[in-house]
């Protein structure tokens, strides 16, 4: 069918590019290059390396983006859960019912120096729940930004 090729056309021009995968028993780790996801001639560099640490049993998510001109940032993450302030600056807790049960996961944000805020952004799903887009933005333009997530059990 036509609309499913030219979809998959637009989808592959489109996508992230496994830049390099290192597996061990101690870590995993993916770095994708998310340039091609964005239609940007100021984006020089766009990376996401996730690290899944087993000893430490936490997942890094670390984004680095270099611009062509100084430019605002957002680095986003998708829940289904609620988003809550955690007992230090910078932590915060998801916490997601499920069935009976609540299930909570930590993470800290570090923008390596800037100063960013938490934005919150409900994404409509008219046949299924909504999930919410939380960004962490960075608003003063620079060439280069770096923010980390780091997802913990508590």
């Amino acid at each position: 069918d036509f609309i499913f090729l030219l979809f998959c056309l637009i989808c592959k021009k489109y996508t992230a590019k496994i830049l390099k995968r290192d597996f061990s028993p101690e870590r995993d780790v993916i770095t994708l290059d998310l340039k091609g996801a964005y239609n940007s001639s100021n984006i020089l560099k766009l990376e996401r390396r996730m690290t899944y640490d087993r000893r430490n049993r936490t997942v890094t998510v670390r984004d680095c983006a270099l611009f062509a001109k100084p430019g605002a940032f957002e680095s986003p993450l998708s829940t289904f859960g609620v988003v809550e302030n955690g007992s230090k600056p910078g932590s915060f807790v998801i916490v997601r019912r499920v069935g009976d049960a609540q299930k909570r996961l930590g993470f800290t944000v570090d923008a390596h120096g800037a100063k960013w805020t938490l934005k919150e952004e409900k994404i409509p799903n008219p046949t299924r729940a909504e999930p919410t887009r939380w960004a962490v933005v960075i608003d003063k333009r620079s060439v280069r930004h770096e923010v980390e997530f780091v997802f913990s059990r508590l």
